[in-house]
């Protein structure tokens, strides 16, 4: 299929797959164009088609060995190498594969952003549609908000599920762009993580709360966490930790046995 009118150049690649770049530094506004273009290319082509269209991380991406079997996951490691989003419990159940998916809602004329487990989500089902990935938003050099203060504030150990809760994360604002603590919460109910203890990604997530007076997205509204919470809740929970923290480091360490 050539290349329409409008749409970025495309050039030929590997596996049935093909790739042209949207350039521009505002990634919202990068997924926002996509998924409008994606719906175009969806409504402009009312015939039986065997290919599927739709844009990764601003790249225009044709497909055209789709099987039923394929799932957004496998496409985007194995085909596209974005091995960012990771394969956890592959059941849906612990978010790590969680990736953004835009499309463009004809009857409210509005771009609607969704977070979605990628391991279960068929490739066919982001047909005329827009994905963002973990690279997508940032990168080490130039990380999105979400990524550096997640970093910062020690939201990540091992860093397997980290991926799935920047994206879930991202989503939300996009979703709401000044979000209440609770959005954000709900936002990773999904997302598990096995170190963390979900303390450090929470303080992350207040940074973008609108009820705690902080400006999404703003640097002058990042705050570090607070030696001295000004909330009682906060510091009932911090003197609680405090001396769980005490009593632990206290404790002599009994000798392990070893068998003979």
């Amino acid at each position: 299929m050539a290349a329409k009118s409008g749409y970025p150049h495309t050039a030929n690649g590997a596996n049935g797959t093909t790739h042209g770049t949207i350039k521009g530094s505002d990634m919202l506004a990068a997924v926002t164009t996509a998924a409008q273009k994606a719906a175009d290319l969806k409504v402009n082509d009312l015939g039986w088609r065997t290919q599927l269209e739709f844009f990764v991380n601003g790249k225009l991406t044709r497909v055209d060995d789709a099987q039923p079997h394929h799932t957004l996951l496998w496409f985007l490691r194995d085909r596209l190498c974005l091995t960012g989003t990771k394969l956890g419990c592959g059941e849906g159940g612990c978010g790590a594969c969680t990736v953004t998916v835009s499309h463009f809602d004809g009857g409210t004329q509005e771009v609607v952003h969704r977070s979605v487990n990628a391991c279960l989500a068929p490739l066919c089902s982001v047909d005329g549609c827009a994905v963002t990935t973990v690279e997508g938003i940032g990168s080490s050099r130039e990380p999105h908000p979400v990524q550096q203060r997640i970093a910062e504030l020690h939201g990540s150990q091992c860093g397997y599920c980290t991926p799935g809760i920047v994206m879930s994360l991202y989503t939300a604002l996009c979703r709401k762009p000044e979000p209440t603590l609770a959005d954000l919460e709900e936002s990773f109910d999904g997302n598990l993580c096995r170190c963390t203890g979900y303390r450090p990604i929470l303080d992350a997530a207040k940074t973008f709360a609108c009820d705690k007076h902080n400006c999404p997205l703003a640097p002058e509204g990042f705050k570090g966490p607070s030696e001295k919470p000004e909330a009682e809740g906060d510091a009932r929970v911090f003197a609680s930790t405090s001396a769980t923290l005490a009593s632990v480091a206290s404790c002599p360490v009994p000798p392990v046995a070893f068998p003979e």
